[in-house]
């Protein structure tokens, strides 16, 4: 995990210095020559970030890193603005070889963990399968041995505390004149019992193990099914002039729209055509058209807000695809939900910048886009 922190401190200080820089670039009162350091103090340990997490080919890095990074502060407060698309999809890629790290570093201490209770449990059955039956036999040790072993890879609340309470290595009753055999009886049967105990234990453990290598396998699959569909799920409201552009940029650029009215109803609920047409796509973009008004109750101004079904959308294409998958176009001034601030927003204008701006979104989680065929 130290590596995982790391790169979290570094992204840490990048966007400190881009915050620094952003408090002081409109300030007249402050010198020139401290605006530009912030810039450069922002620009290079970006430039630091990138290359240190994915390397020097990546396409947007060589967009950014070729950016022409001299003149006065205005110059630069220009070449910001410009850097800003190049520099989000950077900083998402960042993120997401982070939260990559950070799973298969918590997968290898979950493995490591397995490892370690499997280990233990397996000296445990051999030191049951070697007990032999004597005078001196301690009953008490390998009991409590056991226990602690429980404890230790199950949790005190287990199951198996129970188990082992009824397993007894001695007669449950004794009587006078009692032969030596039914006392070796009687410990055969307590080790056999307390042996087919830590072999269901061993066995809890190996399928527990099985269960997170098959979790992980299943997440392989989706992903890659992801990947492999070329269908992009379009959520929209009432405007209809902006998502038939959506659709028509979508087949431009080699992929098939999906909007859920134009598929057949089989007899579904609308949450179920949802989940139907959406099992299968590996994009989605959130039309926000100023379809509805509405108001907070203390106020009395109504804004233009996007319609319900697109909120609620939204939210279920980011938990169904992740928050990358998914891109918000928004037209001028509707009001976008609280809960959905940290998503990226693209601004829709009429002159078709958005659609390069989407592009670039879909090429950065890796999804194949020729820009050069965007009309």
């Amino acid at each position: 995990m130290e590596e995982v922190v790391n790169i979290q401190d570094q992204i840490g200080v990048v966007e400190s210095n881009r915050i620094a820089y952003e408090v002081v670039m409109h300030d007249e009162g402050i010198s020139p020559l401290y605006v530009i350091q912030c810039f450069q103090d922002w620009y290079s340990s970006a430039i630091r970030l990138f290359y240190n997490v994915l390397g020097e080919n990546d396409a947007s890095f060589l967009h950014f890193k070729s950016a022409e990074v001299t003149g006065n502060r205005y110059v630069l407060a220009g070449v910001y603005q410009s850097l800003q698309a190049d520099y989000t999809i950077l900083l998402e890629k960042v993120k997401k070889s982070m939260d990559c790290a950070g799973k298969e570093s918590e997968n290898n201490d979950k493995n490591n963990k397995h490892m370690d209770k499997l280990k233990l449990l397996q000296n445990l059955s051999g030191e049951v399968e070697s007990l032999a039956f004597s005078d001196d036999f301690d009953e008490d040790y390998i009991t409590k041995k056991t226990r602690l072993y429980i404890k230790k890879c199950f949790g005190g609340a287990s199951d198996y505390l129970q188990d082992l309470k009824r397993i007894s290595f001695t007669p449950s009753v004794y009587y006078s004149g009692m032969s030596r055999s039914e006392y070796y009886e009687s410990f055969m049967n307590g080790k056999q019992c307390l042996s087919n105990l830590v072999s269901t234990m061993i066995e809890d453990i190996e399928l527990s193990q099985e269960e997170n290598v098959h979790e992980d396998s299943n997440n392989q699959i989706v992903k890659k099914k992801t990947s492999m569909s070329r269908n992009v799920f379009v959520v929209h409201g009432h405007d209809e002039h902006i998502r038939v552009e959506v659709e028509a940029f979508l087949r431009c650029i080699g992929y098939e729209p999906i909007v859920l009215f134009k598929e057949p109803n089989k007899g579904q609920t609308i949450i179920e055509k949802i989940e139907a047409n959406a099992n299968n796509v590996c994009y989605s973009i959130v039309l926000y058209t100023p379809c509805d008004f509405g108001r907070d109750k203390n106020t009395v101004e109504e804004k233009p807000r996007a319609r319900q079904n697109v909120v609620f959308e939204h939210g279920y294409m980011c938990a169904l695809l992740g928050r990358q998958h998914v891109s918000a176009l928004c037209s001028e001034g509707v009001e976008v939900p609280g809960d959905l601030s940290g998503v990226v927003y693209t601004k829709y204008d009429s002159s078709g910048a958005w659609k390069y701006a989407i592009a670039r979104d879909m090429k950065a989680i890796g999804l194949s886009v020729d820009m050069n065929v965007i009309k």
